[in-house]
């Protein structure tokens, strides 16, 4: 398997394991419950850091003077990097279900985390636009046949 269908097999991965421990949550609580004004405001934080940050980490440049081993090594740090962000605020919102009793803080972690993942995902788009970030910082890489060629994902 090429460097990046091993990426996208990851990212389907890290997408779906949310989702399952919304399953596990859902049937652990059986109850939404009602926020308070502060509990929301908590969850809300977290999951907005967590998207903020994982945006911030997907904007890092990539090296324009690198070879492709070198520029598929930094796709990857960027990429594992938002990633880790994105969940740290879905991590934070999934201790917040357990302390006030209910799923739905989980629910706004969740709904922040998959759109950072629907921003960060490893898509021919998403592909494009780097490859135009490294084009106009003076790289004759190929951001695609970079990934490809690597095997460490």
């Amino acid at each position: 398997m090429d460097g990046l269908k091993a990426l996208r097999a990851l990212f389907a991965s890290l997408v779906a394991a949310p989702l399952l421990i919304l399953v596990v949550l859902v049937i652990v609580m059986d109850d939404l419950g009602a926020p308070s004004p502060s509990e929301a405001l908590a969850a809300v934080a977290a999951a907005a850091a967590g998207l903020v940050g994982s945006r911030w980490a997907d904007r890092r440049p990539l090296p324009a003077g690198a070879d492709d081993a070198g520029v598929a090594a930094a796709y990857r740090t960027s990429f594992f990097l938002s990633f880790a962000l994105a969940e740290a605020g879905l991590l934070i919102t999934f201790v917040l279900s357990f302390l006030v009793g209910g799923v739905w803080p989980y629910l706004i972690g969740l709904a922040a985390f998959l759109l950072a993942m629907a921003l960060l995902a490893p898509t021919d788009r998403n592909l494009a636009r780097r490859q135009e970030e490294l084009m106009h910082a003076g790289s004759t890489v190929d951001l695609k046949d970079a990934l490809r060629t690597s095997t460490s994902a």
